[in-house]
């Protein structure tokens, strides 16, 4: 069985997410989503989520495409890599190009299990959970005055 692997935080799911999960599924015969725990969150970006781990699981596990949804064990996709070996591993168009230490082990990991890296692509509009989290607190300091 071929399995697609996609790991994130997906703290307000939006849209792009829906778009880039559906399109991974069509690349495999299983799609498994690893989720970024709460305290994971916390130390990589100083905040905690706005869902809890458990809602964030829940809202992706109602997608129809999505076959499996598990917590990951860390913030990066190492451990989602090397515990579901998958044939491809997806990841969202705004990781073309970066590069970061953790980007380095992961691809590297990849490599080594024969995994294929698919970058999703870059749907217009352009959906951001980041955005959608500025919008939100603009419109509720809006309402304030």
């Amino acid at each position: 069985m071929k399995t697609v692997l996609c790991h994130g935080v997906f703290d307000l799911l939006h849209v792009g997410h829906v778009w880039t999960l559906r399109w991974a599924s069509g690349l495999g015969a299983r799609l498994v989503v690893t989720v970024t725990p709460d305290g994971q969150i916390v130390r990589r970006k100083g905040r905690k989520p706005v869902y809890p781990l458990a809602a964030r699981m829940e809202l992706l596990d109602a997608l129809e495409f999505v076959d499996l949804v598990v917590p990951a064990r860390g913030a990066t996709a190492l451990w989602s890599l090397a515990t579901f070996k998958p044939a491809v591993w997806v990841r969202g168009s705004d990781w073309r190009g970066r590069v970061t230490r953790a980007s380095v082990l992961e691809e590297g990991l990849a490599a080594k299990l024969g995994t294929a890296v698919k970058f999703a692509p870059r749907w217009h509009p352009d959906y951001r959970s980041s955005d959608a989290m500025r919008a939100v607190l603009a419109w509720n300091n809006f309402l304030e005055e």
